[in-house]
C-alpha cells in the first residue's frame, strides 16, 4: 500500500507534463488519466478507498495512508489549478472539491 500514491503520482504527473491548452487542457488530463486507470485491466477498485471502508477507526495504519494519499490528491488539485485564470481560493476549492468528488464516485 505504501508504494501506490508513489506510482500514482508520478504516472498523473507524467500525463500532466504533457497536457497542452492551458488550465483547461490540465483538467481534462486528470480525467482523461483516471478513465484510463479505472478502465485498465489492473484496476480492481480504489486500494484507498477500501482501505478506509475497512478500517474506519482514525488511529488505525491502513485509515491513515488513505486518508493521507486523499489529501495528497487535494493537494495535487490545488496545484494543478493554481495557474487558473480565474485565480482566486474560492476557485481553487470548488474545482478540488470536484476533483475529490468524481475520485470518490469511482
Amino acid at each position: 500500500m505504501s508504494a501506490w500514491p508513489g506510482e500514482i503520482t508520478s504516472s498523473l504527473a507524467a500525463r500532466l507534463a504533457t497536457a497542452t491548452g492551458g488550465i483547461h487542457g490540465r483538467i481534462l488530463a486528470v480525467f482523461d488519466w483516471l478513465a484510463d486507470w479505472v478502465r485498465s485491466p489492473a484496476f480492481h477498485g480504489c486500494l484507498f478507498i477500501k482501505a478506509a471502508s475497512e478500517y474506519p477507526e482514525s488511529g488505525e495504519r491502513p485509515r491513515q495512508a488513505a486518508e493521507a494519499f486523499k489529501a495528497g490528491c487535494r493537494g495535487s488539485a490545488r496545484r494543478c489549478l493554481s495557474a487558473s485564470p480565474t485565480p482566486g481560493v474560492a476557485h481553487q476549492q470548488a474545482c478540488s472539491s470536484a476533483f475529490m468528488a468524481h475520485l470518490q464516485r469511482g
